[in-house]
C-alpha cells in the first residue's frame, strides 16, 4: 500500500523491481483503477495522470478483476511498435482493487515472443502465433504482424483451428505449396500457436528411404538374376552337349558313336544308356 501513496513512491517501486525487465522488454506501468497513469518505467516526463481508460486491457481488468492479455496494438511511443500489454490487478488488504500493474512486450523485439518467431523447423518451417480472432502477433515476417493470418476461406485448416481444432493436417498454401500444418491452443489467452512445415521437406527422409530401398532392391535383383543365370547355365550345359552330340551322330548310315557327357543324375543316366 505504501507504494501507491504517491507517484514518486510508485515510480520507486517500478524502478527497483528489475526482475520485471527480464520479461517486459518495453515498459512497466502502474495505473489507477480508473485508468490514470500513476508511474511508468522507464520514466518519461509529462505523462503522469494521462487517461488510458479507453484501452481494452484496462477495461477488461477492471471488469473481471483478473489478469488480462491485450490484443496487439500500435504503441503511442515514438517507435510506433506493435505491442501486447499484460496486466495484474492490485488489491488492498480488504479485497478492493486499488491499482493495475502492467507490462508491455514488443512484438518485433528479440524478447520472449521474438525468439520463438526465429525458431526454424527443419530448413524452412516456422512457428506463428495468432489471437483468437486470427490476428498475427508472432511471425518471422514482421510486416505481417497485427494483420490477419489468413482471410476466411483461404486456408480451411486455419479456419478449423480458430473454431477449436488442434492437431496436424496437410493443406495447400495460397502460393500452391503443400505444407504440414499443426495447431495448438493456449488456454489462458485463447491464442492459436501454429507451425508450417513444407511437405516436401517434412517427408524428405521417407522419400530418401524409399529411393534407397528401390536402389538396394535393384542391386539385389541383379545379383539374384546373375546367380540364377550361372546356376541354370551350369545345369543345362551337359544337356546341351548331349543334344549336340546326338544330333551330330544321327542322320548317317553307320554305327552311332558313343557320346561323352560329364554329368550325373538323369542326364548322365540318359547319356550312358544311349551308348
Amino acid at each position: 500500500p505504501a507504494d501507491l501513496t504517491t507517484a514518486e513512491a510508485a515510480q520507486h517501486y517500478l524502478d527497483n523491481n528489475t526482475g520485471l525487465y527480464s520479461l517486459f522488454d518495453r515498459s512497466t506501468f502502474l495505473f489507477s483503477v480508473d485508468g490514470m497513469l500513476i508511474a511508468e518505467h522507464p520514466y518519461r516526463p509529462n505523462r503522469r495522470g494521462q487517461d488510458f481508460s479507453f484501452r481494452g486491457y484496462i477495461r477488461d481488468t477492471v471488469k473481471t478483476g483478473q489478469p488480462t492479455i491485450s490484443e496487439p496494438f500500435i504503441t503511442t511511443k515514438d517507435d510506433h511498435d506493435d505491442v501486447l500489454m499484460l496486466t495484474a490487478p492490485v488489491f488492498s488488504a480488504d479485497g478492493r482493487m486499488v491499482a493495475i500493474l502492467s507490462g508491455s512486450l514488443g512484438l518485433t523485439r528479440p524478447g520472449m515472443l521474438g525468439n520463438i518467431s526465429k525458431a526454424v523447423i527443419g530448413k524452412t518451417g516456422y512457428f506463428f502465433l495468432a489471437t483468437a480472432d486470427g490476428m498475427l502477433i508472432m511471425h518471422p515476417d514482421k510486416q505481417r504482424l497485427t494483420s490477419r493470418a489468413f482471410e476466411r476461406g483461404v486456408n480451411p485448416t486455419f479456419d478449423k483451428a480458430l473454431g477449436g481444432f488442434a492437431g496436424s493436417e496437410e493443406t495447400t498454401e495460397s502460393d500452391g505449396t503443400t505444407v504440414l500444418a499443426t495447431y495448438s491452443h493456449l488456454p489462458t489467452s485463447g491464442w492459436v500457436l501454429g507451425s508450417r512445415y513444407p511437405e516436401a521437406e517434412a517427408f524428405a527422409p521417407f522419400y530418401n528411404m524409399a529411393a534407397t530401398f528401390i536402389y538396394l532392391l535393384l542391386v539385389a535383383s541383379a545379383f539374384v538374376l546373375a546367380a540364377l543365370w550361372k546356376l541354370t547355365s551350369g545345369q543345362l550345359r551337359p544337356l546341351r552337349s548331349l543334344t549336340l552330340q546326338i544330333r551330330s551322330h544321327t542322320g548317317g548310315g553307320g554305327k552311332a558313336a558313343s557320346v561323352e557327357v560329364n554329368a550325373n543324375g538323369e542326364i548322365g543316366d540318359f547319356a550312358r544308356r544311349s551308348e
